[in-house]
């Protein structure tokens, strides 16, 4: 089956962070069994989003969403919302039918407000909610790897890394500093 991710729409959450998020549920969604998966940057490359839904007459609504990805040939599309309240984060994913234009299943998640990996690590579980009778793919594992993680998150750079640049630093200013000196007396 053929599946098309679209961007989430993102409420109070910044755009590098929902990039992340998508291309993290995207990958989940790539890991089922005999699914074909297409995000919204390959879809950008096909065709322009807007111009085809002014085409077609229609708003970005559920059935526009299908009239869409029926050009595509998807079956299925997954939408979203990334949002941040003062009470917390939700995620909001849905899985509509292309055929029949409606929303199979929705997951709502509540989420504490932290660093976004509270996103990231709550995407297995919600794929595997939104597709309970599909396997992964032989060699994969449900949930968001560590080093995607890291992407929202790096860790500090050790202190020795930022004297050593700081020391590089100097030297190189002294050295230029030198040379000048020595050109001017010359």
């Amino acid at each position: 089956f053929r599946v098309a991710v679209y961007d989430p729409e993102l409420v109070n959450i910044p755009e590098g962070m929902g990039a992340i998020i998508t291309s993290s549920l995207l990958a989940e969604i790539r890991k089922l069994e005999g699914a074909s998966v297409i995000g919204m940057n390959e879809i950008r490359e096909m065709l322009n989003f807007e111009a085809q839904r002014q085409s077609m007459g229609c708003e970005a609504d559920e059935s526009c969403l299908a009239q869409i990805a029926g050009a595509l040939g998807v079956d299925e599309i997954i939408t979203g919302r990334l949002s941040e309240e003062a009470d917390g984060r939700t995620l909001l994913i849905r899985r509509i039918d292309q055929r029949r234009a409606e929303v199979v299943k929705t997951i709502t998640k509540r989420l504490a407000v932290g660093s976004g990996e509270e996103f990231l690590l709550a995407l297995g579980p919600a794929v595997e909610k939104l597709y309970p009778n599909r396997p992964n793919r032989p060699g994969t594992t449900r949930g968001v790897a560590k080093k995607v993680l890291l992407r929202l998150n790096p860790p500090p750079l050790a202190p020795t890394t930022t004297l050593t640049t700081i020391g590089l630093t100097v030297a190189v200013l002294a050295l230029g500093g030198t040379t000048a000196l020595l050109g001017q007396g010359e």
